[in-house]
């Protein structure tokens, strides 16, 4: 067998999962975190230094992952395609990855090139095609899985490449690659627990004594308890971690127990994936789910121990799996979900290894036997992975599949479908499934909160202050539902209840401010405090630099407050931004007129007549007199 041989091999394989994901690149974006990340993030619009080292977004710190975004922007701008493609690309990469390191990793332990080859590739394949992953690659979103996964692996390689030859370039690369690796997403903080278990096996790195292992790894627990830090401090920020209160530690412990087992399930079982699982809020150890759970777990570690002597590798598998999920396992519990398929980007290697590894023995004794098992897992998990892609091809397509495996356990589902048919304009769909989504679940305020954005939008302002009213006493720590009263109360003329609740809504979010601050400023204006709503604007401006309503507002308070240079400079940004903004010319003349420069507010004049504005045709009438 050539030494490129299995290089070759590992290759098609990446390129065979880049073929089966391709069906992701029609795919548009999803009302799950997407907004955040791209298509409301004005942010990654521009190349902004200090932005990018600070920002926390969807309660983490990642500035790899936020960069790699602002690349797609400035080749893409908000085409989905080409976010899919990146990710699609990545993963490929990753694939390719996971080969080469199956094979040097069992090369390691065994001789037998043929079963090294086989166990890489049976590793490449169950990776790259398993439809668990779809998530972590379909979903523009998770860019920070396939992404940070990327310098995971090539971290680890490098590490193997020190250990083979002990140089100190390797180290530091290991090193760096590491710290890329958690700014592309902080669950890659396990790594130096992953490279001691390596050391375990199959490096046999602990002959020299366990001390000489764990010095090694000081610079990497240094840097991960760092990190560690940071990410405590950024999901903190955003109120992203669950308290006792909601979530007590008994609970915590029986969902990770069951989490363990459900994944491995999963994993063998891949059907029913759902964006979403739901929590069980009063989990007991009676119940079958956790019993069951319990038992697996604890048969798994018994089989482990008790093939020690035979093998080392049953036991490392185990450890990587419990050490990699361990960040996500619900013990801090994120959010409000028992799982998901996103967690198991990396952790799922450990099982994938062990068939891998089953596969690589047989072809030691069988060639076309294991190729024959290898093609039917590529073709199995192919298939199931291009259905699950259509999962993810929009917004209604994710959510009416949630809400056909969860019909009564998940209103985030019923909710987030409601959403979808308000974006696209359907406003009577999306209360009807606002309204099913209350009936799953009375208490959740989201709910409640989407469907009075939808009454704000169809008109109906008494029911959306109810709504919004019921929402925040349900959760008075969500800035949105703030934010959506401070407008109604805008639109029903009580503007000192807006600036109280577009203030909390503030307070609450200050990093995700931009639409608070300009609402506060239409109450003030509203209010004639100009003053006040020219420092809001200001502020919406400084986080937008492109919203023309920001500068069309701004310029009217300056008009009423006699600067008419400043408002003169807004309108004009504002018809610059907005060439085809009727009101912003408008607002133009006016200035230009307060000014006495009547050729060009004449002009201003003109152009907004144009544009179908019946004032400005006045305005014209009255200057020609």
């Amino acid at each position: 067998m050539s030494r490129r041989t299995p290089y070759i091999v590992y290759g098609g394989i990446a390129l065979i999962a880049l073929l089966v994901y391709l069906p992701a690149l029609s795919n548009g974006f999803v009302n799950w975190d997407d907004q955040a990340y791209v298509y409301e993030n004005h942010n990654i619009r521009s190349f902004d230094l200090k932005w990018l080292l600070s920002a926390v977004v969807v309660g983490n710190w990642h500035p790899l992952t936020m960069l790699s975004y602002m690349v797609d922007y400035s080749i893409w701008g908000l085409n989905p395609f080409g976010y899919h493609l990146a990710n699609i690309v990545i993963h490929a990469a990753n694939t390719f990855l996971v080969g080469v390191l199956g094979l040097r990793l069992t090369a390691l332990a065994s001789s037998d090139k043929r079963a090294s080859l086989f166990t890489g590739a049976t590793l490449a394949l169950l990776f790259g095609l398993h439809p668990l992953h779809v998530e972590s690659v379909a979903w523009v979103s998770e860019r920070k899985d396939v992404l940070s996964t990327l310098f995971f692996l090539l971290s680890i390689i490098s590490y193997l490449n020190y250990k083979k030859t002990p140089k100190p370039l390797s180290y530091i690369g290991s090193l760096l690659l590491f710290a890329l690796s958690v700014m592309g997403k902080p669950m890659s903080i396990t790594l130096p627990a992953v490279l001691l278990i390596m050391d375990f096996y199959p490096l046999n790195g602990f002959k020299a004594g366990i001390k000489k292992a764990l010095v090694e790894k000081v610079p990497y627990f240094a840097m991960a308890i760092i990190f560690a830090g940071v990410t405590v401090w950024a999901q903190g920020s955003d109120n992203a971690i669950a308290s006792l209160d909601y979530h007590p530690m008994g609970s915590r412990v029986l969902v990770a127990i069951r989490a363990l087992a459900f994944y491995i399930y999963k994993t063998a079982v891949p059907i029913n994936l759902a964006p979403f699982y739901p929590r069980d809020l009063a989990p007991s150890f009676f119940g079958i789910e956790y019993t069951s759970s319990f038992a697996l777990v604890i048969a798994i570690t018994a089989v482990s121990i008790l093939f020690l002597k035979k093998s080392r590798l049953p036991l490392a598998l185990m450890l990587f799996y419990l050490v990699t999920l361990s960040p996500v396992i619900g013990i801090i519990q994120v959010g409000s979900q028992a799982a998901a398929d996103r967690y198991t980007y990396i952790p799922g290697l450990a099982p994938f290894m062990l068939i891998a590894t089953g596969v690589g023995w047989i072809s030691s004794r069988n060639k076309g036997v294991a190729t024959a098992l290898a093609l039917i897992l590529a073709f199995v998990l192919g298939a199931l992975t291009i259905r699950q892609i259509a999962v993810w091809r929009d917004s209604v397509s994710l959510w009416s599949h949630e809400v056909a495996v969860y019909p009564d356990e998940a209103p985030i589902g019923w909710s987030n479908l409601g959403l979808a048919y308000k974006d696209r304009g359907e406003l009577d769909k999306a209360v009807t499934n606002y309204n099913k989504a209350t009936e799953v679940d009375p208490g959740y305020a989201e709910a409640y909160g989407n469907r009075a954005a939808t009454y704000l939008r169809m008109g109906r302002m008494d029911e959306a202050l109810d709504d919004l009213s019921t929402a925040i006493r349900l959760n008075p720590r969500i800035p949105e539902l703030y934010g959506n009263r401070g407008v109604v109360f805008i639109n029903i003329g009580e503007y000192e209840k807006a600036i109280e609740d577009l203030t909390e809504s503030i307070g609450l979010s200050p990093s995700t401010a931009a639409k608070g601050f300009f609402n506060r400023g239409i109450a003030y204006k509203g209010l004639g405090m100009n003053a006040e709503a020219v420092s809001d604007f200001t502020r919406t401006i400084e986080a937008d630099p492109s919203f023309a309503g920001a500068y069309n507002n701004r310029g009217g308070a300056y008009l009423r407050m006699g600067s008419y240079d400043a408002a003169i400079e807004d309108f004009s940004s504002a018809v610059r931004m907005k060439p085809d903004d009727a009101a912003a010319h408008y607002n133009l003349g006016l200035s230009y007129l307060k000014k006495g420069e009547t050729e060009s507010a004449v002009a201003s004049f003109e152009k907004a007549a144009s544009l179908g504005l019946p004032q400005a045709a006045a305005q014209l009438r009255l200057l020609k007199r």
